[in-house]
């Protein structure tokens, strides 16, 4: 058996750094995730009528469940 050249990648290798740009991206898109309560929240309050309690109780409870 010869050994592979050097210039040839590892079977798997390429798929590697799709996974890390994905893992990237979804972490990216969770932190925005997180960010557009606290954007929309003059809209919710107009809209909707929510106190700062209720708004910290929807808040903390997004929180928690992401």
């Amino acid at each position: 058996m010869t050994a592979p050249a050097k210039n040839q990648s590892a079977p798997g290798r390429n798929w590697r750094w799709s996974l890390v740009a994905l893992l990237f991206f979804a972490t990216t898109i969770n932190y925005l995730d997180r960010i557009v309560l606290a954007v929309l929240i003059p809209v919710i309050r107009k809209d909707l009528g929510f106190s700062d309690r209720e708004y910290g109780l929807i808040t903390g409870a997004f929180q928690i469940a992401v």
